[in-house]
């Protein structure tokens, strides 16, 4: 009966994560997860691996001294290749 309760804990925690590939069971008296879709299996819990989102502080930007370019990084082929170039001794 304790093994059948752990099993739906189990399958109710993966529900919670949003692990919808997943499935627990029961083999050789212990919790097995697998998954549905590529049926492959662990005995260890498959963990979520979205990060947590980091605390930004709130900022308003001020449109005199914003850049007027995005936030991405542009740089050409040379400046990378001038980059990895002081690195080497």
């Amino acid at each position: 009966m304790k093994m059948k309760n752990e099993l739906r804990l189990a399958d109710m925690k993966l529900k919670m994560d949003g692990l919808d590939n997943w499935t627990a069971m029961v083999k050789d008296r212990e919790i097995l997860y697998v998954n549905k879709l590529t049926q492959c299996h662990s005995y260890e819990y498959p963990k979520c691996d979205i990060p947590d989102r980091s605390p930004i502080p709130e900022m308003t930007p001020d449109l005199e001294t914003a850049p007027k370019y995005n936030d991405h990084v542009r740089c050409s082929l040379s400046d990378i290749y001038q980059m990895l170039r002081g690195l080497m001794p």
